[in-house]
């Protein structure tokens, strides 16, 4: 697990829940080949977005985030917060 540790968390579980939808939609399609536009190119490209799209949702970081300094969460400091953070919702 030492290897997955680099990575910081920075994806909120809406980000993963539509990533891994997209994902799931996009192999789908490149394995069905119902792509539609540059052939075995067009297919080779769709399906492999929808595997970086699982990649990134299963890892819970986007390197692009990284790039653009955004999270998920939209608090600005990077990270998401845990899933079971009933803070916000007390007075």
């Amino acid at each position: 697990m030492a290897f997955f540790d680099r990575f910081p968390k920075n994806m909120s579980s809406r980000d993963r829940t539509v990533r891994i939808i997209v994902g799931i939609a996009f192999l789908l399609l490149a394995i069905t080949n119902n792509v539609g536009f540059f052939g075995l190119f067009g297919q080779v490209l769709v399906g492999l977005i929808g595997a970086a799209l699982l990649a990134s949702a299963w890892l819970q970081f986007c390197f692009l985030y990284t790039i653009l300094g955004r999270d998920g969460d939209g608090d600005g400091d990077g990270t998401s917060p845990p899933e079971d953070d009933d803070s916000r919702f007390q007075g």
